[in-house]
């Protein structure tokens, strides 16, 4: 580029100027009424620290077990929630002598203005839980007020969540403990009237009946040998009696009864020895015992009340001593066999009471294992409550209350103007360009000879009239008198009438996508 070059886009730019003055003061005008009519934001901002629990986790552990950033969450949640966001407006007033506003649209303003940032004070290896909250209002007192009031819910709701969960947990290991003993008595009641309605055949004493099994058995065969031998004596005593007319020499001996009697006399003396009197053993030899002595005194009485027959003589004796010692002997064999097919009965009851009972024996335990459980638990929860009732566990705790701050978070004023400045500037510039660009008019020599392929000998200048100079100053000046005086009176007429500036601008940013450039300035 040569100087001649230089120096005609130096005219074209002289020519242009009025245009770029009128953009330039137009754009450049907007961002000073802007920096000076937006209104100040204070902004109260409050640190909280999450303090570890006071009590060691080795000696009692709370059983609260929810993570400082999860409580976080959870409590800004619970905070921007629209009926806390509309009660804080109302209490404090925040939005006195702005527009009326909604419900809804008051809840959104306080969310907006309203900043909860989680934060790691500490490291990865000692970590150290930390939010920042912070208000932003037009007055400074106004946002510190605000800001320590969310403070305050802040640390009553922390309190409140970790106080509830604690409760819950303690009211849930209460009623476990309490569902798992009724159940408990449930299942012992049950197994109770089991033993009740099976106690001859439980397996416990399987051992015991199959011993009295063989026993009686034993017993049965020796009363049927006793009755075969009794039989036959009495069989011989009559053949004897009727071919010689005589009685054999006998020497009189113990009634089968008698003979029963002393051998269970001598074997409950050396039970005795080795079981208890309450032992199931003991009372059953003790209770046969009291039944044969009552057979035994009975068969007492009936041979010395029995009258003798004359007719019979000796020989009736005899043989009504024979007769009297096999009814006997029959009527304790019936019994033994009595005994025998109950004993029997029983012992083949006893598998299927086993199984039942076991069943009954394992849910029983299954469930005294859960009861244990829960009781241990339940230790664990009581203390977990007292521990958070008494806010020794984990806790927020304020770190830096906020005050009334001395300058104003924004607008930055400066920056503003600046932006407005160099934005008219480039807004200026840029439509020069652009009407050069779209002009193509030949107005130079070079111009002439480039399209038109000839040379040209001189170029004469295109000569305004006066008129055309008055009308083009006119219009220059009107567009400047609209850019410097017009212009931040329609702003300040939109910030006053119909809506602050600064939540007008925040509406066009929000739907252009620019909210959190706009948030910075």
């Amino acid at each position: 580029m040569n100087m001649g070059d230089i120096k005609f886009y130096l005219q074209v730019f002289w020519r242009r100027l009025p245009y770029f003055l009128v953009v330039f003061l137009f754009v450049a005008t907007a961002g000073l009424s802007l920096a000076v009519m937006l209104p100040a934001v204070y902004r109260g901002t409050a640190m909280i620290l999450v303090e570890p629990g006071q009590i060691s986790q080795d000696l009692a552990q709370s059983t609260v077990e929810v993570e400082s950033m999860q409580v976080i969450q959870i409590l800004r949640e619970r905070l921007t929630s629209r009926e806390t966001l509309l009660d804080v407006a109302e209490r404090y007033d925040v939005f006195a002598g702005s527009e009326p506003m909604t419900a809804t649209e008051t809840a959104q303003a306080m969310r907006d203005r309203l900043e909860f940032k989680a934060m790691n004070l500490g490291d990865r290896r000692n970590p150290a839980p930390a939010m920042e909250l912070a208000f932003e209002a037009a007055d400074p007192a106004l946002a510190a007020d605000v800001t320590n009031e969310f403070v305050a819910l802040v640390l009553q709701a922390n309190q409140r969540l970790r106080t509830d969960r604690a409760t819950d947990t303690l009211q849930f290991f209460e009623n476990e403990v309490e569902r798992l003993g009724s159940e408990l008595d449930r299942i012992s009641g049950e197994m109770l009237e089991f033993k009740n309605e099976n106690i001859e055949a439980l397996p416990e004493s399987l051992e015991f009946r199959r011993a009295e099994q063989s026993r009686l058995q034993e017993r049965l065969a020796q009363l049927e040998r006793e009755t075969s031998t009794l039989r036959e004596s009495r069989t011989r005593l009559v053949e004897v009696y009727e071919s010689t007319g005589r009685l054999l020499e006998t020497q009189r001996t113990l009634s089968p009864a008698e003979q029963e009697l002393q051998r269970l006399r001598g074997e409950l003396e050396q039970q005795l020895v080795v079981f208890s009197e309450n032992n199931p053993r003991i009372v059953l030899l003790k209770n046969r015992v009291a039944a044969l002595e009552k057979q035994v005194a009975a068969q007492s009485g009936i041979e010395d009340d029995a009258p003798e027959s004359p007719a019979t003589g000796e020989l009736g004796l005899q043989l009504r001593d024979y007769d009297a010692r096999l009814s006997y002997l029959d009527s304790e064999t019936e019994r033994l066999r009595g005994e025998l097919s109950a004993l029997s009965d029983s012992i083949r009851a006893t598998p299927v009471n086993e199984v039942q009972l076991s069943a009954l024996e394992r849910r029983y335990e299954n469930i005294q294992g859960q009861y244990n459980t829960a009781v241990a638990r339940l230790a664990s929860a009581a203390t977990g409550e007292r521990i958070e009732v008494l806010s020794k566990g984990e806790r927020f705790s304020v770190v830096e209350q906020a005050v009334p701050p001395a300058q104003p978070d924004r607008p930055n004023r400066l920056l503003i103007a600046a932006g407005g400045v160099f934005a008219g500037l480039g807004a200026g510039l840029g439509l020069v360009l652009l009407l050069e660009l779209l002009n193509g008019a030949i107005r130079r020599p070079e111009d002439l000879a480039r399209k038109l392929d000839i040379q040209a000998f001189g170029a004469v200048p295109y000569i305004r009239t006066r008129r055309e100079v008055l009308v083009k100053r006119a219009v220059i000046g009107s567009a400047a008198m609209t850019a410097v005086v017009i212009l931040p009176a329609v702003t300040y007429a939109l910030h006053v009438y119909y809506m602050p500036l600064d939540l007008l601008l925040m509406q066009v940013a929000e739907r252009a996508g620019l909210a959190g450039v706009l948030s910075k300035l």
